[in-house]
């Protein structure tokens, strides 16, 4: 069995077609990776760590590939999904600014991808990132 760090990584995602990769690479790691993983479909369902340290998936529109965004103004120019991605974003750069939040990984799935497909590079970037 995998084991990433002892951070704690919320997965983002609707039920809607394409916006749901997320939610879907969640089910496929699930006992399968060591970790602690939290299904979220509202920015207010993040928990702050104590340490400040952030780890967030979430599918976004515009790219490719798997993408680590460490740059919230990065992930933010990316084009949103739905409401909650506008959300999000917003929600993380005033977390950032404030000071909540020292460092801030998301992982960036392609919306509408082949969950199959990107597995593989989602599990390295998990363990290698997170």
């Amino acid at each position: 069995m995998t084991r990433i760090g002892m951070t704690k990584v919320f997965f983002f995602g609707s039920h809607s077609d394409g916006d749901d990769a997320a939610f879907k690479l969640l089910s496929e790691i699930s006992g399968r990776v060591q970790g602690e993983f939290v299904k979220c479909e509202s920015p207010m369902e993040l928990e702050i760590p104590r340490d400040g340290n952030l780890a967030v998936v979430d599918v976004v529109k515009g790219i490719e590939d798997v993408t680590l965004f460490t740059d919230i103004d990065k992930f933010r120019k990316v084009k949103s999904v739905s409401a909650h991605d506008l959300d999000l974003g917003t929600y993380l750069k005033v977390l950032v600014e404030t000071g909540e939040v020292k460092s801030l990984k998301i992982i960036g799935i392609p919306h509408g991808s082949d969950v199959s497909e990107v597995k593989g590079n989602f599990l390295g970037m998990l363990s290698s990132q997170v």
